[in-house]
């Protein structure tokens, strides 16, 4: 990656980090009081049972993707995974500031440093989590690394763990799902040109 390449990148983190203080600041100032007084209709949330405090360990899946990385059999797939992600998450950044829903009720106000990176409460539209493991999954299963069955079991779970702690609202998991694939399988050249010629996608990457 050439000096240009990693300008882009830390622009897009600081944009990332950026908007989600942003999203934290504007969502805390405007849904001021009493939230459980705050009500949005949320199909599956009305179906089933709130979960919320089990959400500790909607990082699992997240995780346990992470660690995969590191049995990845070639830095190529990895680097596609990570800039992919990246632009998802660029697009993201403007999403959830542009539109706040109200978090949960019982959710904490106080955002820690991992909150600059991935979020808070208040980041709604689209889920982070469904695209991070979706994103991966789907170039898991081109590389053959995993089958198919697998790729729904696995996205099937996450989506079902922040659904049932009621981290997102379904819209969120659902754009999530749409703007990952066209993501990872769009034709959109001018977006991996310009990663090609900054050295941050190898050429071999550069479509799916």
């Amino acid at each position: 990656m050439d000096l240009q390449g990693a300008a882009l990148v830390l622009f897009l983190l600081g944009l990332i980090v950026l908007s989600n203080y942003w999203t934290h600041e504007l969502g805390s100032n405007f849904y001021k009081g009493d939230q459980k007084t705050i009500q949005v209709f949320d199909l599956v949330h009305s179906l089933t049972p709130d979960l919320h405090d089990y959400r500790e360990y909607n990082d699992t899946i997240a995780v346990a993707t992470i660690i995969s990385f590191f049995f990845i059999p070639t830095t190529t797939v990895l680097s596609e995974i990570l800039a992919k992600f990246l632009l998802i998450m660029a697009l993201r950044s403007v999403t959830i500031v542009c539109t706040i829903l109200p978090k949960h009720h019982n959710s904490e106000e106080g955002m820690d440093w991992l909150a600059y990176i991935r979020g808070h409460c208040y980041d709604k539209i689209f889920s982070g989590h469904t695209a991070f493991v979706f994103l991966t999954t789907l170039i898991y299963y081109r590389e053959g690394y995993i089958n198919l069955p697998i790729l729904l079991m696995i996205n099937l779970a996450n989506m079902t763990s922040i659904l049932l702690t009621r981290s997102h609202y379904t819209v969120d998991v659902i754009l999530a799902l749409f703007i990952t694939y066209f993501v990872y399988n769009g034709d959109y050249h001018l977006f991996t040109d310009t990663l090609q010629k900054l050295e941050i996608l190898p050429p071999e990457s550069s479509t799916s």
